[in-house]
């Protein structure tokens, strides 16, 4: 018997499973790699006929070097291009070397120690000249998250980013005459290595007014189907305080210019024909804005504003959004109030920044001329229907996945209590950034657990479906909305299992079947609104992670609230038993908790407990725990993986 140096385990009918070579699992920048792994993807590339990777440790840089026989000369580039379709960037080698032929030792196994060191510095290679690019980058980066210190090797996941984040940056950019995809963002964190895949923007999409319907996506469905007093009233508000006291014309043509732009603020709703259009009569029409002067300070007024504002929309007729210029003691203010039917989350976002580049300009003309038009709302509505009505659907998955284990009615009361309040700066910097390496999990992943054991705690259930919400523009690769109002957002289900036990055994449980509802976010709506199959109905806890909310740099006005509403609809209405929405604002958490009267205070206080015990734990650790999530194409359980990488 010797030891051959091959990796395998026993499954559970007493197979033994092979997993390739011990000496082919090696670690780079802080993660597992097998080395096997991307000579499978380079030799599957079709662009070779044999090839072998090892890893370089030079200069105090290590990276990934590809060893290559083919005929194809000058094959790298390809090669590369064709790697990045399916391979994180740690794993892309950094430099391709064409050889005569792999080395092989005596029993006809690859001889790396025999592979030919690169001849250049990795630096030198694949790397564009173009540092006017990078700079570009670094400039919009900085003014977006606030940061005095990105560098080139700052990851954009440890600053705060996000998908949300990823599309203002990929918007900014744009705006830069660059283009640069949000999947690139997000596949290569890496500033130096995001870089790379910036080009120059060709041509940009017709800027000619969008006419004509829109097809339904899945949650205008859903609106369209509640009852008139919850469809009227959906909304969402923002609050921001100016700089200085802008001439109320010049706010007047600001949002005639956005309303020119941006088709889907002229988007309304037939309730006759069911068919939502772009109103063309919107055009003729100067946006209302109401004064209000008042001796108060805003936070003195906030209430009595809110309970004065008029919230109902006429879907068929209304621009639909409304602006109150609020002239309180302490400074101008402004509170706007979209309906869902023509904005997001993201689409705010877009909203604020060109607000905030037209109030900047000195002179303003509402025929200004605005460029930078992404994809419209109308194209990316209809790819979707197109595409989710060809979408194969497991109704069954969906009939059993749909079940709770308590009564939720009784928490549906029309006496509704709400509480906002804040978790530290430091808890909130663990959950965005250190506390997410022990599980290699996402900071709105650990806010999800939390408030899952909240719900737990306070309901009593062993199964609670959670309704979470994706940004919904990342359905289709080659279509960029960055730059695209319009309601996008796609709610969905998840719906997991009460696990007992160790802390360590509860996150990566709940991370599991929060990662697999999520690959399935598109599913459910297009299963229950398209497809319109029998889908149970239960009432969802409701989970809204805004993300980042923070204004880029030179803005002319500072957000006040994202929660300036106490409900998504008319106060004697409700859809959730509970809700809880979370924005980063400053580094800082800000949270809102909505639900049955007198119990909002106690849920606030149970949910940062659960969340200070998490980050406890988490940043406790002093290894990586990997999950079968992580390992996407490998189907694996916990415990076959656990064994794996106890061997190592």
């Amino acid at each position: 018997m010797y030891k051959s140096g091959d990796l395998a385990y026993r499954n559970n009918e007493g197979v033994l499973v092979y997993c390739g070579r011990m000496d082919d699992m090696v670690k780079l920048n802080g993660h597992r790699v097998r080395l096997g792994e991307i000579e499978q993807k380079i030799l599957s590339s079709g662009l070779v006929d044999s090839a072998a990777v090892k890893v370089i440790n030079r200069n105090g840089g290590v990276w990934v070097c590809a060893y290559v026989v083919t005929d194809q000369e000058n094959c790298s580039d390809a090669l590369l291009e064709t790697l990045r379709r399916d391979l994180p960037e740690f794993m892309i080698p950094k430099q391709v070397m064409q050889i005569p032929q792999i080395p092989l030792n005596k029993n006809g196994k690859v001889d790396r120690a025999r592979l030919p060191d690169p001849p250049v510095q990795i630096k030198d290679v694949n790397r564009h000249n173009d540092r006017e690019r990078f700079k570009q980058l670094m400039n919009v980066a900085q003014d977006l998250f606030l940061h005095q210190d990105i560098n080139s090797s700052t990851n954009f996941f440890s600053i705060g980013g996000d998908s949300i984040k990823a599309i203002q940056l990929s918007s900014h950019l744009s705006e830069k005459g660059y283009n640069l995809s949000v999947k690139d963002i997000m596949l290569h964190p890496i500033f130096e290595d995001m870089s790379t895949y910036m080009c120059t923007i060709g041509t940009e999409h017709k800027s000619e007014p969008v006419r004509g319907t829109v097809d339904k996506l899945p949650n205008v469905c859903w609106l369209v189907n509640q009852e008139d007093e919850i469809a009227q009233c959906y909304r969402q508000s923002i609050v921001i305080k100016l700089s200085k006291d802008e001439p109320m014309q010049k706010i007047y043509q600001a949002f005639a210019v956005l309303v020119q732009h941006h088709d889907a603020l002229r988007i309304n709703y037939d309730t006759k024909t069911e068919c939502l259009y772009y109103n063309d009569n919107h055009f003729a029409k100067v946006p209302q804005i109401e004064i209000i002067h008042t001796e108060k300070a805003w936070m003195e007024y906030q209430d009595e504003m809110i309970h004065t504002v008029h919230t109902k929309f006429d879907l068929a007729n209304d621009l639909l959004f409304r602006v109150y210029a609020i002239y309180a003691r302490d400074g101008v203010y402004l509170f706007m109030i979209f309906h869902h039917l023509i904005s997001d989350g993201v689409s705010l976002r877009i909203l604020l920044d060109d607000l905030s580049n037209l109030l900047s300009q000195a002179n303003l003309e509402v025929t200004h001329n605005y460029s930078g038009k992404t994809v419209s709302y109308q194209q990316y509505a209809k790819a979707f229907l197109e595409w989710s009505r060809s979408m194969k659907i497991d109704v069954q998955h969906w009939g059993a996945y749909m079940i709770e284990s308590g009564d939720t009615n009784r928490w549906l009361s029309l006496v509704r209590d709400s509480c906002e309040f804040q978790i530290n700066k430091e808890i909130s910097e663990h959950i965005l950034g250190g506390a997410n390496t022990a599980y290699h999990t996402k900071g709105e992943e650990l806010l999800l657990i939390a408030w899952k054991l909240t719900l737990q705690q306070f309901l009593g259930f062993s199964c609670l479906v959670i309704e979470a919400e994706s940004h919904g523009r990342d359905a289709f690769e080659n279509m960029d909305t960055s730059r695209t109002v319009g309601w996008f957002s796609m709610a969905y289900p998840v719906s997991i299992e009460v696990k007992q036990g160790a802390t360590r055994d509860i996150i990566i449980s709940y991370k599991e079947q929060i990662r697999s509802a999520f690959q399935r976010r598109y599913e459910y709506g297009t299963c229950k609104w398209i497809k319109e199959y029998q889908v149970p109905m239960v009432h969802m806890a409701r989970f809204n992670y805004l993300g980042n909310c923070d204004l880029p740099k030179g803005t002319p006005f500072k957000l006040v609230s994202v929660f300036p509403d106490n409900a998504l609809t008319a106060p004697d209405t409700n859809i959730y038993p509970v809700e809880l929405d979370i924005a980063l604002i400053h580094g800082t958490l800000h949270c809102r908790i909505i639900c049955k009267e007198y119990q909002a205070s106690w849920l606030a206080d149970v949910f940062k407990e659960h969340l200070t015990e998490i980050v406890k734990h988490c940043l406790a650790q002093d290894n990586y725990t990997y999950t079968p999530s992580d390992f996407s194409e490998a189907d694996l359980t916990q415990q076959e993986l656990d064994m794996i990488l106890d061997t190592l």
